[in-house]
């Protein structure tokens, strides 16, 4: 008998193949229309299909790997219905949810490893741990192990031929080999370095990324100078493989450059917490005893990843502008990972070539020769898609790739934990124990989720900040703020919005996090019996909404915390030398609203010590992480 394809629950055989296989294959066999099964004394399945096909799925080999009659070169649906056909015939019934009982894939042998990978796998594994690898281990019922380059999930006990690998080949690799020997070092889970240690690595880079920031700091980010310091910089960090410093900086030179043009995408804000972030990262890598300091500086970031086929669910997007120039980030879900990823297009207007915004913005091609308003509201299958380490995704090379538009929240059903957020009690109880963002791999759909609406409070337009507002709730009854902004590059998001939450919403997409009002989201998406794209719908008139009752007004302690704020963030445009004759009376307002030991930092600083500016920098980040609880 064969336990391996026994053990294959439903969703497992949908990570192996895909939703809609599942399905038809279900609707096959339980009408009477599956294939015959026989069962070879050597363990081969045989199964029949109706149509002529003829599957044969032998033991240690993948369900990609199975020959099918039907030519196809992926899973079909006659290798998902022989499965499922079998699991029949042998009376396989699917367990309770949350019943199955939890496994370890480090019980794995290298003989068996080599079995199913074969020798060159083994040996370009070898080869990965001649240095220090960093993986995530998370056991349970599917075991996941999470590679610099790949995520490896064990479908079932005892198969390691059905392990799912999101590499090209999908699974029998080096990854899988990989994969296995972490969790025989950390079956309990966690993140940790396997292989040879190499704790000086990057440490020259490190210093030098330090000393630019200092200089930058010191004269402030509008200087002249802060260009080729943050070049330098950057240019050390990539080639010391500190992807995360790397892309930090990156991110501050785009703010340096939107200053120096006078751009509205400068961000003072962005700028402190940005510089903030990358000294947390430094000095984390150097004192916590916690986080591996490959993990938090990205030491072992595959830049680039080709995708075996992936299916991509949309969660909406959105558009920006910046002048002349327009952009547009789209954000999808993938199941198998349990990860949002982002693709991301520009465009630039010039000469008698007037700016596109909205509706009109989303019809020009993002990739592929698909636009963006297709993608936004799509389900994307692509066969040849590159992920970069900070979940960026290119479609530019995609082979044979099909969109069709779903409707709206069909797919956000089915959407996985922790993406698919029902319960905000819940979510925030499972993200208490992670680690500050500011840590975390920097992933452009961190933060990004789908929350289930069940019921929308009151809806109502604040006209002094120009953007609609509303409260809704979760089953539970916990309630979170959509807030929808007019902009002139989205001029009908205000009117979609509006129309969705009136309209039977059930769901909305976006980055959730807690302010000092609590939780809040700005919709990228929301789903109703479609999916409505706020910011790529068409205005239309309507009628007045009444005032927005959830305004909310600073308190003596909110106002203090914004000077702080507003302190450092100057600080960082202009430098901190010319601040240091402020820090005192700062000092003081922050010990007569009780902050007593903000107040002592911001003291320290005032004595003209660098490093205490830089303490400043890092209980900035913590206040804005830590806003809920203030």
């Amino acid at each position: 008998m064969r336990d391996d394809l026994l053990a294959l629950s439903s969703e497992s055989l949908v990570v192996l193949a895909n939703v809609g296989l599942v399905k038809r294959a279900q609707k096959e066999v339980e009408s009477g229309a599956g294939p015959t099964i026989e069962e070879a004394d050597d363990g081969t399945v045989v199964a029949h299909s109706k149509d002529g096909a003829t599957t044969r799925i032998p033991r240690n080999t993948t369900l990609k790997g199975a020959a099918c009659s039907c030519g196809a070169a992926t899973v079909c649906r006659h290798r998902v219905a022989a499965v499922l056909a079998y699991q029949r015939q042998f009376a396989r019934t699917e367990q309770p949810s949350g019943t199955e009982a939890s496994w370890s894939p480090g019980a794995f042998t290298d003989e068996a490893l080599r079995e199913v990978c074969g020798d060159a796998a083994m040996t370009r594994a070898q080869a990965f741990l001649r240095k220090s690898y960093l993986v995530t281990t998370r056991p349970g019922t599917v075991p996941v192990a999470s590679l610099p380059a790949s995520t490896v999930q064990f479908l079932a006990p005892n198969a390691l031929a059905l392990a799912k690998c999101d590499c090209t080949k999908g699974g029998a690799c080096e990854h899988v080999v990989l994969a296995v020997w972490a969790f025989r070092a950390r079956p309990e889970g966690g993140v940790f370095e396997l292989g040879t240690a190499d704790h000086e690595s990057g440490t020259a880079a490190l210093a030098q990324v330090e000393s630019a920031l200092r200089a930058v700091m010191m004269r402030g980010l509008s200087d002249t100078g802060a260009t080729t310091e943050l070049t330098r910089a950057r240019v050390h960090a990539d080639q010391a493989g500190l992807v995360w410093i790397a892309d930090g900086i990156e991110d501050l030179e785009r703010q340096k450059d939107a200053y120096d043009r006078q751009s509205a995408f400068f961000d003072s804000r962005r700028c402190s917490l940005l510089v903030g972030e990358l000294v947390a990262r430094i000095r984390a890598s150097r004192n916590s005893k916690l986080l591996p300091p490959r993990w938090v500086l990205g030491s072992d970031e595959a830049r680039e990843t080709l995708l075996e086929q992936v299916r991509l669910i949309s969660l909406g997007a959105r558009l920006d502008a910046d002048n002349e120039r327009r952009f547009a980030t789209i954000y999808f879900a993938e199941r198998d990972t349990k990860s949002v990823l982002a693709l991301r297009a520009s465009w630039s207007f010039t000469g008698a070539d007037k700016p596109r915004n909205g509706f009109e913005l989303a019809q020009m091609f993002a990739s592929s020769r698909m636009s963006v308003a297709a993608l936004a509201k799509g389900d994307i299958v692509t066969r040849a898609a590159t992920r970069r380490a900070n979940g960026e995704i290119d479609l530019a090379f995609a082979r044979g790739m099909k969109s069709s538009v779903l409707p709206g929240g069909s797919a956000w059903d089915d959407l996985p934990e922790p993406i698919l957020v029902r319960s905000l009690e819940t979510h925030e109880q499972r993200t208490r124990g992670r680690p500050p963002s500011f840590l975390r791999p920097r992933q452009i759909g961190d933060g990004v989720h789908v929350l289930a609406i069940a019921r929308v409070v009151e809806i109502g337009y604040d006209a002094a900040e120009q953007e609609l507002v509303a409260i809704v709730e979760d089953q539970a009854g916990a309630r979170c703020i959509l807030r929808t902004k007019h902009r002139t590059v989205s001029p009908g998001a205000v009117d979609a919005a509006r129309d969705a939450l009136e309209n039977g919403a059930r769901f909305v997409s976006g980055e959730l996090c807690r302010t000092r009002h609590g939780w809040e989201i700005q919709p990228l998406g929301i789903g109703t019996d479609r999916l409505v794209v706020p910011d790529v719908e068409k205005p239309r008139s309507a009628e007045a909404l009444p005032p927005a009752m959830g305004a909310h007004n600073d308190d003596a302690l909110g106002a203090t915390l914004h000077a702080f704020e507003e302190f450092v963030d100057r600080a960082v445009q202009k430098g901190w030398p010319l601040f240091v004759p402020a820090a005192p009376a700062l000092a003081a307002r922050l010990d007569e609203t009780g902050l007593d030991r903000l107040g002592e930092r911001v003291a320290s600083f005032g004595a003209g010590s660098e490093d205490g500016f830089f303490d400043l920098l890092v209980l900035r980040m913590l206040l804005h992480e830590a806003s809920a609880d203030e």
